[in-house]
């Protein structure tokens, strides 16, 4: 489906629209360009963890909450248009039939699955994500879409930022008893992934020097990182900071190659000279900071474990973790944890719900993803490309920090509404590592400079 996706049929269609309304007299809508507009709305949702796409209570049911997710009539729409424009077809590119491999592994683990009714709910859900994902690569398809994405992310990112820094400062900047209570992104991993997220995407934008046209926008992006960097640290997610550090690390290796290596390693030989006590004094008092969690998620990794050595092929069945953890997989010297959802490493969490044929077909995916981001590098290396450039090192970088953060969190588990949107987050931006292509390929030679 991604192949045959492209703008020679919107542009048919709109040719097609433009004859039309001048034999009749009259100017008929562009429907690519609201429905791409209802994207932009529905994104606005995700990045500030909008309710409304917190489904997995009432999923199974017949009415799919209703059909008043605004998600679900996204894809629905964009289905009919697709139908209409005679767009459809079989899948046909190797992303195309890796995501139907994925499917089809999810399918077979319900099949399998401890407890069905939570597997196929489950499933529905990763229906969405696929939704969004081929809805997104459709609709982004030109260089002003892409600018149009990075000022939304920039004011949405002001909105969270702002209020969560008067939250703040209202409990004079203690993190303590504040941490489950932010509006947005509730609880301290989701809010420390998003503000690393906002951390990573701009500053892969800015590798490449990318800047608005609009100076606003810009003094925005500068007060936006501030916000960020406050937000992260007052977080209190290890995970994220640890994340954001690794990415800035890259960042500024990638820029001044083995200046800032021998640079970084300098000033970290002098600090530990000078300030040995205090470094591992400091370095106890982050370890200490809910320091069971360390603890008990060594012990829902072995469980994990016990897991798939127990269903080697198709796990204990998708989206039924937690039930199987509950009822035979907690071990007794898991204190802190003893309702956890998720197996707190995404590999694992796989692994342990859909077997080794689902891990495969979720390695085999993602390997294509970062493929075609090495990809566009190469299509991308001789040009002057600004925007483009600057947004695929982007995209690396915030689905770096996805993977990195990951490693000790899970949010295919669906429970709640900020671990929802963080799958949504990233099924969009995935789609956007296959538009830079085909955006590439459009690009007017005169706008070479952006």
């Amino acid at each position: 489906m991604l192949s045959d996706m492209s703008t020679d049929g919107h542009a048919c269609a709109d040719i097609h629209q433009i004859s039309s309304s001048e034999k009749s007299g009259s100017v008929r809508p562009n429907y690519a360009t609201m429905i791409y507009v209802y994207l932009l709305f529905l994104l606005f949702l995700v990045l500030t963890t909008n309710s409304v796409f917190a489904l997995k209570t009432n999923l199974f049911l017949l009415n799919i909450a209703g059909v008043q997710n605004p998600l679900i009539l996204l894809i629905l729409i964009w289905l009919v248009r697709r139908l209409r424009n005679g767009l459809n077809s079989f899948p046909r590119t190797t992303v195309d039939w890796t995501i139907v491999a994925m499917f089809l592994a999810s399918v077979l683990s319900s099949f399998c699955s401890t407890d069905p009714t939570e597997s196929y709910k489950y499933v529905l859900i990763t229906l969405l994500f696929y939704g969004l994902f081929y809805a997104s690569y459709d609709l982004v398809d030109s260089h002003a879409r892409f600018e149009h994405i990075i000022t939304l992310i920039i004011m949405s990112g002001l909105v969270v930022t702002a209020y969560n820094l008067h939250y703040l400062y209202q409990y004079d900047f203690c993190s303590l008893g504040v941490l489950e209570r932010y509006p947005f992104w509730t609880g301290k991993s989701p809010m420390g992934y998003y503000n690393t997220f906002l951390i990573s995407f701009f500053l892969g934008l800015k590798l490449y020097g990318w800047k608005s046209r609009q100076r606003l926008v810009n003094i925005g992006l500068i007060a936006l990182l501030v916000g960020a960097t406050v937000s992260l640290f007052f977080s209190f997610s290890r995970s994220s900071w640890l994340t954001a550090l690794i990415i800035v690390f890259f960042a500024g290796f990638y820029r001044y190659r083995h200046v800032f290596l021998i640079g970084s390693l300098v000033i970290v030989l002098v600090l530990v000279c000078l300030y040995q006590d205090e470094i591992g004094e400091f370095g106890l008092a982050i370890y200490n900071i809910n320091a069971g969690n360390v603890d008990d998620r060594v012990h829902i990794w072995k469980s994990s474990l016990d897991m798939l050595l127990d269903h080697p092929f198709t796990g204990v069945g998708a989206g039924t973790f937690n039930i199987n953890y509950l009822e035979r997989y907690m071990l007794p010297e898991s204190q802190r944890w003893n309702d956890s959802y998720h197996a707190h490493n995404v590999f694992l969490h796989i692994a342990a719900e859909q077997g080794y044929i689902g891990l495969i077909t979720f390695l085999l995916f993602w390997g294509l993803v970062f493929r075609q981001i090495i990809s566009n590098y190469h299509l991308l290396d001789r040009t002057k490309y600004i925007l483009l450039k600057g947004m695929n090192t982007a995209l690396l970088f915030s689905l770096s920090n996805y993977f990195l953060w990951s490693l000790t969190n899970t949010s295919l588990s669906n429970v709640t509404k900020s671990f929802f949107n963080i799958n949504l987050l990233t099924w969009f931006l995935t789609a956007l590592v296959f538009c830079i292509p085909r955006v590439y390929k459009q690009t007017d030679p005169d706008t070479i400079g952006i």
